[in-house]
């Protein structure tokens, strides 16, 4: 009979932690400094805005502060849109670690359970949700849910949902138990939407690099903590 343990060794471990800190420190250390100054970047755009008007020939009639509200607007608008960017950039990053994660723990499971079965195993480790995972580990006595790790992991996997299906139940479900992720404007959105019979809140997530870490904190927790053995119960 084929044996029903799982074994996770020292290279399945490293090889989960680098490739992890890898994506880790590629968005963090190289796309997200890009952003840092966006405030910055939006006043440079206002007075160059501003020195464009100045030096257009000019018959006199002209007043100045006739282009101040424009090119008010103008940095407005450039700020505005270098944060809309800065937060896709975050939220796809967020997702795309959590699907590192589920991808990395998908293989390891796939190429363990080619050696034998372990309690009620998914059909079908490729479909298989969160819920299926941790339902498997839960059955070889690795209980995800028991630990530190395990809020800000779930919390990612609601924010990877929001970020790929916008509305609907994972959304609903983050803003109930993670309203700080959610922008200044989202307490009287959700008033509205709550008086219009639905809660409309996806447009409204707000994601920072200190969530981004996080997360990838309880991933390397994860995997840090991921036993050598998984065995039946």
């Amino acid at each position: 009979m084929n044996s029903p343990d799982l074994y996770f060794c020292v290279f399945n471990r490293d090889i989960a932690k680098s490739t992890t800190q890898s994506f880790v420190d590629s968005f963090a250390n190289r796309l997200l400094p890009i952003f840092d100054d966006i405030e910055a970047e939006a006043k440079a755009k206002m007075k160059e805005a501003w020195d464009t008007a100045m030096s257009k020939p000019s018959d006199g009639s002209d007043d100045p502060s006739d282009f101040i509200g424009p090119v008010d607007e103008y940095g407005q608008q450039v700020y505005e849109s270098l944060r809309f960017t800065r937060q896709q950039l975050i939220g796809l990053s967020a997702a795309g670690l959590y699907h590192l994660w589920e991808r990395l723990l998908k293989d390891f499971l796939r190429t363990e359970l080619r050696w034998g079965e372990v309690g009620k195993t998914p059909a079908n480790i490729n479909k298989a949700v969160f819920a299926d995972l941790e339902k498997l580990l839960a059955s070889c006595n690795f209980h995800i849910s028991s630990m530190p790790y395990y809020k800000d992991l779930d919390e990612l996997r609601l924010v990877a949902n929001v970020i790929k299906h916008g509305e609907g139940k994972a959304c609903n479900d983050l803003y109930e138990t993670s309203q700080h992720l959610f922008g200044k404007r989202a307490d009287f959105q959700a008033a509205l939407s709550k008086a219009a019979g639905r809660l409309e809140m996806a447009d409204f997530l707000e994601l920072g690099r200190e969530d981004f870490l996080r997360y990838a904190r309880s991933i390397q927790d994860f995997w840090e903590t991921f036993p050598e053995k998984l065995s039946k119960l």
